[in-house]
This record gives C-alpha cells, sequence and structure tokens, in this order.
C-alpha cells in the first residue's frame, strides 16, 4: 500500500527556501488556478497577497501576460 502521509504536505504555495526559490520575493510569485464561475470555468492569476491579476477563459492569454510581467507561476491544482 502506497504511504499518503506525503499527501498531505502544503504544495499550494512555494516555499521560498526550496531550490529555485532563494532569490525570488513574494512579489514575484503568481499563482495560477482553474476556477467554475459563473457556469464556465475560467483560469485566474492572483499574486501572492491573493489579489487578482487577471481572469480570462483562455490560459493562452494568461501566459502571454505571464511571459510579458516575467512571473514565476505556480499553477494550483
Amino acid at each position: 500500500m502506497m504511504d499518503k502521509s506525503i499527501w498531505h504536505e502544503d504544495f499550494s504555495r512555494p516555499s521560498l527556501a526550496h531550490p529555485g526559490f532563494e532569490n525570488i520575493g513574494l512579489g514575484d510569485v503568481a499563482y495560477l488556478r482553474k476556477v467554475f464561475q459563473k457556469n464556465n470555468f475560467i483560469y485566474q492569476l492572483t499574486a501572492a497577497n491573493g489579489e487578482v491579476l487577471l481572469e480570462d477563459e483562455s490560459r493562452i492569454i494568461i501566459e502571454d501576460f505571464v511571459d510579458e510581467s516575467a512571473l514565476h507561476v505556480v499553477t494550483v491544482h
């Protein structure tokens, strides 16, 4: 049987101590979520403080915004 205790860790936001995040401040990190809103799924990009930066039905538009802004994105499932 698989040990499920590893699934109880919180991976919804990056730890700044993790490799790759040493030189990144919380202002440089955004979270991408797929949320159900008004009978439809949309993509929502939020800042570390919870502020919604962008919402759209197209993930491509979100990814273009991220490329232009140089944010580090964490996808939250």
